[in-house]
């Protein structure tokens, strides 16, 4: 307040006038008498200055502390209007953080699910991956020891990525000499071709199941292969997974099947063939024979009637091994010792071979009996010693040797020959001359093929000795390597009965009485029926049962 003091003068006058005119008044009231007393003054004048000092004084502080209320009221209104604000403000973001809230609420609930649902896909990935490996564990052994052999290699480029074990056994290459390298470097397949046609069939069908073709081994051996493949992804390469199946043995079991059913079919043929043209050689040596008793004084005639014989007996002599190839001819089962045949083609064999060819045995077999036909079993010898000779122009070594072997299951399943296993003798005839190519091997056994000069072979020879062997139950394997030599192996059963039989001689029976003589054939009824009459017998003819 500007006039404070001024003020505080009047509020001091003030009181002392109050109080003095009190002071009149109440001696007015009281009756004392009104006279001027300076003492009478003094109270009044000190109480009421003193009163109105103070009381200006306590107006002086209210009127201060009104305008400092107002001062403070006036902040507190603009505290008041801040702070409404500010409530305005804290609602606004309290509903937004309640919106916030929510919001994060939701999006933990979200997240919680979430959450879960990783949880949920991790244990199932950890339980694939579990899984997985030992998927990929099994894969690896079934790749591992699989009876077939497998090869991983990349397409096209044909680099190999794996190989399994039965890889490296079948075809000689270890894990080194392969993984990594491609696979026309390796030298595996037999044919560039076949592996050109391989790559378009398995681009064009995306597979490839039984593709036959031949591996070439590490030692330069060839092997029947069939192939099975189809596309992988291997270490994020497109790959080949290539399986191959040998079947090396089974396509030579398929060719020996096949030669065997060639093999009955010519005999088949050759059996009827035969047997016709052997009626019609009877009769023509029938004839030829009873000619000989009305011409035997004629030197000139005695000459073609034993041109005709010879011509015959060679012309038998082939039939007689068509018949034998066939099946067909008479064969007789008795006891016979193969060292004793041996022996006994060998003296025929001694009169006909060159002096430049050597014979030796090696006759090492101590139980050489078997059961079936002496002649036949001779002829084979025969048939192969003369074979051997005829391999052998500039001279060598023939050899027989006889050994005696068990044959097992395995074995007797290994050809085409139906014999059962047990006790054998293993006849091998052996020579050091020109061998033959396996083209040839083939076909030696195939009636009529021969690869000699025309006029000195038939071809029927080895076709008589595999029906020989044959007919007695056992099989022939051959062996043969040009320009160093070839070898038969005979294997036939031993007998169980020890006791060798000896042949009994033809002999010619003279007499008397009648014969009835039955026969389809005209002719042989003729000749027969002159042939017996020549004997002393009387004859009657028939040319069926009835």
């Amino acid at each position: 307040m500007k006039h404070r003091t001024l003020f505080l003068a009047l509020t001091t006058v003030a009181g002392f006038l109050t109080l003095s005119c009190f002071a009149v008044i109440q001696r007015k009231i009281m009756g004392i008498s009104f006279a001027p007393d300076p003492r009478a003054f003094i109270v009044p004048f000190v109480y009421g200055g003193t009163i109105g000092l103070l009381l200006g004084l306590r107006h002086l502080r209210i009127r201060k502390d009104g305008v400092d209320l107002r001062a403070l009221v006036k902040k507190l209104q603009v505290s008041e209007e801040m702070l409404r604000r500010q409530v305005q403000e804290y609602m606004e973001t309290h509903e937004r953080l309640l919106a916030s809230e929510y919001c994060l609420q939701e999006q933990n609930d979200e997240l919680l699910a979430t959450e879960e649902r990783l949880r949920v896909q991790i244990e199932e990935y950890e339980v694939s991956r579990k899984l997985l490996q030992e998927s990929n564990k099994s894969l690896q052994t079934v790749f591992d020891v699989s009876p077939l052999a497998l090869a991983i290699s990349t397409y096209p480029a044909g680099a190999i990525r794996e190989v399994n074990q039965k890889f490296s056994d079948n075809f000689g290459y270890r894990y080194d000499d392969v993984v990594g390298k491609n696979v026309s470097e390796s030298g595996l397949w037999g044919s560039d071709d076949d592996r050109e046609r391989f790559l378009k069939l398995i681009g064009s069908q995306q597979g490839v199941s039984g593709f036959a073709t031949e591996v070439k081994t590490l030692h330069g051996v060839n092997l029947n292969v069939l192939i099975y493949s189809n596309f992988i992804e291997y270490h994020g390469e497109k790959c080949l997974l290539l399986v191959y199946m040998d079947v090396t043995e089974q396509k030579k079991m398929a060719d020996i099947l096949r030669q065997n059913q060639k093999m009955e079919v010519l005999g088949q043929l050759a059996g009827g063939v035969a047997h016709d043209f052997n009626n019609m050689l009877s009769a023509i040596m029938a004839s030829a024979e009873l000619l000989t008793s009305y011409v035997k004084d004629d030197p000139k005639a005695m000459k073609f009637v034993a041109t005709i014989l010879e011509a015959t007996n060679r012309s038998a002599d082939l039939t007689h091994q068509l018949l034998a190839f066939s099946r067909k001819g008479q064969k007789t089962s008795v006891p016979v010792s193969i060292n004793e045949t041996i022996q006994a083609a060998i003296t025929m064999l001694e009169r006909t071979i060159d002096k430049n060819i050597t014979l030796e045995t090696r006759l090492v077999a101590t139980d050489t009996v078997v059961i079936g036909d002496p002649t036949l079993l001779q002829n084979a010898m025969l048939n192969l010693g003369v074979n051997a000779r005829d391999a052998m122009p500039e001279g060598g070594v023939i050899t027989f040797a006889t050994a005696n072997v068990l044959l097992d299951a395995d074995y007797c399943c290994s050809h085409g020959f139906k014999i059962n296993e047990g006790a054998f003798i293993e006849i091998a005839v052996s020579d050091s001359g020109t061998g033959m190519t396996r083209e040839v091997v083939e076909h030696i056994f195939e009636p009529f093929f021969t690869t000699k000069e025309i006029g000195k072979g038939t071809g029927l020879g080895l076709a008589a000795v595999y029906s020989t062997v044959k007919q007695h139950q056992g099989c022939i394997r051959v062996y043969s390597e040009a320009e160093i030599g070839t070898v038969f192996k005979l294997y036939i059963p031993l007998a169980r009965c020890k006791n060798v039989i000896a042949a009994e001689e033809d002999k010619l029976v003279c007499g008397a009485g009648g014969i009835l003589f039955v026969d389809d054939e005209a002719l042989i009824r003729s000749s027969g029926k002159g042939l017996l009459e020549e004997l002393g017998y009387r004859v009657y003819l028939a040319e069926n049962g009835e």
